[in-house]
């Protein structure tokens, strides 16, 4: 019996997918016909101005999984990423999205070849935590080993456009 059954464009035009349990914030780009089970949450945006690039960048970013781990659903240690806490997640509009899709496919490169990405997810998170006008206090506060990668004056410096 199919309670809720999705629509086929669901499946065929470009999506960020991500399993609805994990330990972590684990979003990706689909751009390709994709089919999956029910324990996978599919997110197409209702606002096309948002590139999906950028979107999977918010998406994967620490602040967002922080968020998802204190204000989203959890069963234990497992984020359960159903539609009610994904739907929650305040997303700010930027116009010029371009330095994160340039670094969403740089990510995408280096991991097809089996490489280090932690530089570039870090990048991310610098541009987030600024996106969402965060004191370098604040960002402590969520991720207190960020003082020893950024300096004070390197995050003031840091711009998103």
């Amino acid at each position: 019996v199919l309670f809720t059954p999705k629509k086929e464009s669901y499946f065929n035009n470009d999506k960020i997918v991500a399993p609805y349990r994990c330990k972590s914030n684990n979003f990706a780009l689909s751009t390709v016909p994709f089919y999956g089970s029910k324990d996978i949450a599919y997110i197409l945006p209702k606002d096309r101005s948002y590139n999906l690039k950028f979107l999977v960048c918010i998406l994967n970013s620490t602040l967002v999984y922080k968020w998802l781990y204190f204000k989203g659903k959890r069963k234990g240690e497992m984020l359960e990423l159903y539609s009610k806490p994904l739907s929650d997640i305040p997303i700010i509009k930027i116009y010029n999205q371009s330095k994160f899709v340039l670094l969403h496919d740089e990510i995408v490169s280096l991991k097809e070849q089996g490489l280090n990405t932690l530089d570039l997810e870090q990048q991310i998170d610098l541009l987030v935590y600024k996106l969402y006008d965060l004191s370098y206090d604040e960002v402590l506060l969520i991720e207190p080993d960020f003082g020893q990668r950024v300096s004070v004056e390197e995050y003031e410096k840091a711009v998103v456009e």
